[in-house]
């Protein structure tokens, strides 16, 4: 999972158009639950810091605030209604 902090990342999928996302904006959400390759590239488009959250340390966070993992499959959730509804 990827957080960005400050700047802008361009999201681009096999044959769609690109997402633009910025500050306090995160990408990568599925990687902490599979383990399967990413399906978009993402490049930044100006200087961008991004915070890295790798699975070991989502883990480990689930661990101490399980609460976090009910907000991530909602937010799954609502990005699968999303795509169903297109």
């Amino acid at each position: 999972l990827y957080l960005v902090i400050h700047g802008e990342v361009s999201l681009e999928g096999e044959g769609e158009g690109s997402i633009s996302l910025t500050d306090g904006e995160a990408f990568g959400t599925w990687a902490l639950i599979d383990e399967h390759p990413s399906l978009v590239e993402a490049h930044a488009v100006e200087p961008t810091r991004v915070l890295r959250i790798t699975r070991e340390d989502f883990r480990d966070l689930l661990i101490d605030h399980p609460e976090l993992g009910l907000d991530l499959l909602r937010g799954l959730a609502s990005r699968v209604r999303g795509l169903a509804m297109t």
